[in-house]
């Protein structure tokens, strides 16, 4: 079984803490992982550089202190903030999304309306990453998130696929 964390960023000063919220039957009893202080980010080519709250991302592996974390969601009012501030957040972009789907626009479509039963079905978010997998979109999770969000104003979690084959089309 693999461990669940939180990861609260702190936006007033960039530091980090990380929590385990207790869970039954793991030998783990949960609490404090990391205590909130100034994090310095593990990059790939092994080098190091200060957090910074863009660096957290849906979908990506977060390396802290020689720890992985996958980044599997974040709650509403950050989602929220990250969409206001799109500039800062490219992931959360809803125009940079779309922009790249529209370069998949024709395979993206071809595959909506000629799988049988897709066009008119509801769709949730693991349906929707994967037609964006299957037509070879190349977006993020978060990106992902981020269309479904535009499409799903009253957060019911999934959405048709005709909406998001108008927005491939008409934007």
């Amino acid at each position: 079984m693999s461990r669940k964390f939180i990861l609260q960023v702190h936006l007033e000063d960039d530091t980090v803490q990380i929590r385990e919220p207790p869970q039954r039957n793991t030998g783990h009893k949960g609490g404090i992982f990391l205590a909130r202080v100034d994090v310095m980010m593990d990059l790939p080519d092994g080098t190091k550089r200060k957090f910074v709250p863009q660096d957290i991302v849906i979908g990506d592996v977060v390396k802290i202190r020689s720890h992985r974390f996958v980044v599997h969601d974040c709650d509403e009012y950050t989602y929220r903030f990250m969409e206001e501030n799109a500039k800062q957040f490219i992931f959360s972009d809803v125009k940079l999304a779309v922009e790249a789907m529209k370069k998949r626009q024709e395979v993206l479509s071809r595959l909506i309306i000629t799988t049988p039963g897709l066009a008119g079905k509801i769709c949730t978010f693991e349906e929707i990453d994967d037609i964006m997998r299957k037509s070879k979109v190349g977006l993020k999770k978060q990106q992902i998130m981020t269309i479904l969000r535009s499409l799903d104003p009253q957060r019911l979690g999934a959405v048709k696929m005709t909406q998001l084959l108008k927005l491939v089309m008409n934007q």
